[in-house]
């Protein structure tokens, strides 16, 4: 049960997890939701969104202006083409 003063405008449905509810407009993942991880967790001190993206998806810093891409982590799409997963998909992200 979410506190009252969180509640947007948006309904929440049941999940395949007995207890965990998610936003009506994600009814797909609401019915793979026992093959997901819910982390909680995760923070980051950093108030922008670009940036603290970065950091959650690499678990590092935005690199330097200027730096060399050897500084920077691969992105998630990257990372997939390498091990051969979404091969069509991740042509798009990582040419």
């Amino acid at each position: 049960m979410r506190p009252w003063n969180t509640a947007g405008e948006f309904q929440p449905i049941a999940t395949t997890v007995p207890g965990i509810q998610i936003c009506e407009h994600l009814p797909r993942l609401a019915r793979h939701a026992d093959k997901l991880t819910l982390i909680r967790s995760m923070t980051h001190t950093d108030v922008d969104h670009t940036t603290g993206t970065h950091f959650l998806l690499t678990g590092r810093g935005v690199p330097r202006r200027g730096a060399t891409h050897d500084e920077d982590w691969p992105s998630y799409g990257a990372v997939l083409a390498k091990l051969g997963r979404g091969e069509a998909r991740c042509r798009l992200l990582c040419r």
